[in-house]
């Protein structure tokens, strides 16, 4: 029962009596909650037969292609495409496209045309399929919820172009083999997919003709971006090429602007303490109230300048909540005897 902090699963799988039941405590009850797209009996079961500890590890050092159900696996089987190369599956398509494109008729090629993009919009929701009948049925619960976590960071848009026809072997073959391993590994099948290629217009560099919204994408969004030395080796790469110039005014800009934001939000805080010290600068002047004088002062600092005041974002501006807590502590400190206290701003 749930009043004794305890869930009870009843388990109706085959080769279980559905009369079988798996009792959880709390802390196993968080742990597949947190870890796994939900608590059901098969996972349950699995917990309690091999223990907290060994389900952790199993699930934290998968199998490299852990198995579905046979029913899930001959569902996504049977998907077109499924088993194929991205770069074929591309070329396939492109030459339906180019086949409707070319009909002579008017009437025929609006038919063909409909019928190709039904096509590829089949794929984007097969890719999807796929997605959830990993989420449902998937051993390695943990990797799965890896794999959306790192798909939404590395997202790409399946209505450019064709990317729907590419996006399930994106997920498959570019995001879940890397969700728990290594950040550099993950990054570097992202960015060699043709899913992502096509999405940040990678496809249309050429020589004399470049395209940077890929690398501008890696830099500000994918990783943490681009530090010192990282800058060094750009300039280094235009060095010898027609937008050297650019390159060295597009580093000089974005220093001087983040200099001009340092200093803006600094004088916007005013010189303000930090959080931590505000809470015992408030407790130390509440308990000299208390102890010594009726009069104290407080300086919020940067508080107040932020609040309710237009789009700053100051170092304090999102901090409010220690701010409420500091202030709880003057009062903690200073007693119940505050009735005459007075707040000012």
């Amino acid at each position: 029962m749930l009043g004794r902090a305890t869930l009870i699963i009843v388990i109706g799988l085959v080769g279980v009596a559905a009369s079988e039941a798996v009792e959880l405590n709390p802390g196993d009850m968080v742990l597949l909650d947190r870890l796994t797209w939900g608590i059901n009996a098969s996972s349950a079961a699995h917990l309690q037969a091999v223990g907290s500890e060994r389900w952790l590890q199993e699930q934290l050092h998968p199998a490299p292609n852990a198995a579905l159900p046979d029913a899930a696996r001959k569902q996504i089987d049977a998907m077109p495409d499924v088993h194929k190369f991205p770069f074929d599956i591309a070329v396939s398509f492109d030459q339906q496209a180019k086949s409707a494109n070319q009909v002579a008729d008017p009437d025929q090629r609006r038919a063909a045309q409909q019928v190709f993009q039904q096509a590829m919009n089949d794929r984007a929701k097969q890719a999807a399929a796929r997605s959830i009948l990993h989420a449902l049925y998937a051993p390695d619960q943990l990797r799965e919820r890896m794999t959306w976590f790192w798909f939404n960071h590395f997202n790409v848009h399946q209505y450019k172009a064709n990317i729907r026809i590419l996006v399930g072997d994106y997920e498959d073959h570019a995001i879940r083999p890397h969700a728990l391993g290594k950040f550099r590994d993950l990054l570097l099948a992202t960015l060699h997919h043709p899913a992502m290629l096509r999405y940040l217009d990678n496809a249309d560099n050429a020589v004399g003709h470049l395209n940077e919204n890929y690398a501008r994408e890696i830099m500000e969004l994918h990783t943490m971006g681009v530090d010192d030395r990282q800058a060094a080796l750009i300039k280094n790469m235009y060095a010898k090429s027609e937008l050297a110039s650019s390159v060295s005014e597009g580093f000089r800009v974005r220093d001087d602007v983040y200099k001009s934001i340092s200093e803006e939000m600094t004088a916007a805080n005013r010189g303000a303490v930090s959080p931590r010290g505000f809470e015992l600068s408030a407790r130390r002047i509440g308990r000299l109230m208390r102890e010594q004088f009726n009069l104290g002062f407080v300086d919020v600092g940067g508080w107040d300048t932020h609040v309710n005041q237009g789009a700053a974002t100051g170092y304090l501006a999102d901090r409010l909540g220690e701010l409420g807590r500091a202030l709880a502590g003057f009062s903690e400190e200073i007693g119940p005897g505050d009735g005459g206290i007075r707040w000012s701003s």
